[in-house]
């Protein structure tokens, strides 16, 4: 719902059209967040965007950043691998086991952003593996999580 949520946002021209598909998006993954299943109520929140590249995910983390009632955290695998790899060099230069490295280190980041009771979005394009998936599960376990599937 998120996502058709989003081509209205990204069809519409008129600004408080695109403000009240950004709060619609906001009440949705609101909405889809239940009880933590650690019942910690002090943990935040973690939104995981997948999809294509150029399929909006980045724009709808910065408007939701810009909406959202407290701070909203933001990482993507572009920031963690341009910070995390030598100068000049990709995680993917390395290979698909740096790649997980780095995608390890960007959930262990949520996790750690999410269970200090702070919420964040990931911005992220890579679950087209099960593997990585279920690295993804098994690191932010605990964690409410909610994933919007974006296509282009």
């Amino acid at each position: 719902q998120v996502a058709k949520i989003m081509n209205d946002f990204n069809a519409s021209e008129d600004a408080s059209e695109k403000l009240k598909a950004l709060e619609a998006a906001r009440l949705q993954i609101e909405k889809q967040f239940g009880k933590n299943p650690l019942d910690n109520e002090n943990y935040g929140k973690i939104i995981i965007l997948n999809g294509p590249s150029s399929a909006g995910k980045t724009t709808l983390s910065r408007n939701l950043q810009k909406i959202w009632d407290r701070p909203l955290y933001y990482l993507s695998y572009d920031s963690v691998d341009w910070y995390m790899a030598p100068f000049g060099v990709t995680g993917r230069d390395y290979g698909i086991d740096a790649v997980r490295d780095f995608l390890a280190v960007m959930y262990e980041s949520a996790a750690a952003i999410c269970r200090s009771g702070r919420d964040v979005v990931i911005d992220n394009c890579l679950f087209d593996c099960e593997d990585i998936y279920e690295l993804s599960q098994e690191i932010m376990k605990g964690c409410p999580v909610t994933m919007v599937k974006f296509s282009k």
